[in-house]
C-alpha cells in the first residue's frame, strides 16, 4: 500500500506501508491566489486511495507546528478526493503541511496505513506585508 496526499506530515508505523495511497504531484494548492495578508484562502490538497477497500484518516493542516486546521476523511477504493480547510495567512513565510493521522483501511483487521517521511511534502509560501 502506499499513502500519499496533497500535503502532508505523516507519521509511519510498523504496520502497513502505503504503497498505492499517496498525494498528487502538486500536494498544496491555494483560491484564490495570490495570497495576501489578512484574506481567507482556502488551502487543498489531495490523497488518492488506489486500494481495495476505503480509508478512514483525520488530515491535519500545518504551518510549521501549528495546526491550521483538521478534517476527518473517508476515502472509497480506488478513489481521490480533495480536502480543503479555510486559513487567513499572515504576512511573512510559511511552511504548510499536511498529516494524516490515524489512517487506516476500513478491511476487517484495520490496516493501518503510514507514509515514510520521503513521502511528505512540504510547501513554503511567502504572504507579503499588506501596505
Amino acid at each position: 500500500m502506499i499513502v500519499s496526499f496533497f500535503i502532508s506530515l505523516f507519521f509511519f508505523s510498523s504496520s502497513a506501508l502505503a504503497s498505492s495511497v499517496s498525494f498528487v504531484t502538486e500536494p498544496i494548492w491555494f483560491s484564490p491566489e495570490p495570497l495576501v495578508e489578512g484574506q481567507k484562502v482556502t488551502v487543498h490538497t489531495q490523497l488518492y486511495n488506489g486500494e481495495s477497500v476505503a480509508l478512514s484518516a483525520t488530515a491535519f493542516f500545518f504551518d510549521g507546528k501549528v495546526v491550521l486546521g483538521q478534517k476527518p476523511v473517508t476515502l472509497p477504493a480506488l478513489s481521490s478526493k480533495d480536502i480543503t480547510i479555510t486559513w487567513t495567512p499572515t504576512a511573512g513565510a510559511h511552511d504548510l503541511s499536511v498529516s494524516l493521522v490515524n489512517a487506516t483501511l476500513d478491511n476487517k483487521e484495520k490496516t493501518p496505513v503510514t507514509l515514510d517521511q520521503k513521502d511528505i511534502p512540504t510547501l513554503r509560501v511567502v504572504v507579503p506585508k499588506k501596505i
